[in-house]
């Protein structure tokens, strides 16, 4: 779990590769990621979320749909 500098975002990671990111003021889910995910960091205003695992990370943002850029690791996890 990690929480943005600003306090206002939130992002968990479950044990079976969801990453939820949260509104904490307005107390709902603002995005699901299904990823594989060992490490999850918030950008400092929440607006972007780095996922880790043992080959790299991907950088999301949390408003899209998608990856912010290309991967930069292949997965890893089964």
């Amino acid at each position: 779990m990690t929480v943005s500098a600003d306090g206002r975002t939130l992002a968990t990671r479950t044990n079976n590769h969801l990453i939820g990111v949260w509104d904490v003021v307005g107390r709902r889910e603002i995005r699901r990621i299904e990823e594989c995910a060992y490490a999850i960091a918030l950008s400092p205003d929440g607006k972007r979320i780095t996922l880790g695992d043992s080959a790299g990370a991907n950088l999301w943002g949390v408003d899209s749909r998608s990856e912010d850029r290309e991967p930069t690791s292949r997965k890893t996890c089964a």
